[in-house]
């Protein structure tokens, strides 16, 4: 039986590697799920440790993906955020070192009949 679960996890494993790097994420709750189930199976008949401790290596390599696909996430909001302030307006600081909002103009097409 530990085999088998063993098998269930590389494959799961194989799995959100394919849909982090696919960025499929809403698939990563789901296999999350299956995960845990293998996972406490495991604990009734333990593998040997060369065998946990390959199911480790790939654990923290998903890990790993996951931790890079966040960063990027993070680094395009804050790239939208920045994009986002400029079409407002530009933010400068006046001679005195205070910040001041300079509005840019607004680009506006405008039809003629």
């Amino acid at each position: 039986m530990p085999n088998e679960n063993l098998a269930i996890l590389h494959t799961l494993l194989d799995h959100e590697r394919e849909a982090i790097l696919a960025a499929r994420y809403d698939e990563l709750a789901h296999i999350a799920a299956k995960k845990i189930t293998s996972l406490e199976r495991l604990t009734f008949d333990p593998p040997d440790h060369k065998k946990l401790k390959a199911l480790k290596e790939k654990m923290a390599d998903n890990q790993n993906l996951i931790t890079a696909a966040l960063r990027g996430i993070a680094a395009a909001r804050d790239r939208l955020s920045a994009l986002e302030n400029v079409r407002d307006g530009l933010t400068t600081y006046d001679q005195s070192g205070n910040m001041s909002l300079v509005p840019t103009p607004q680009n506006r097409v405008e039809k003629k009949a």
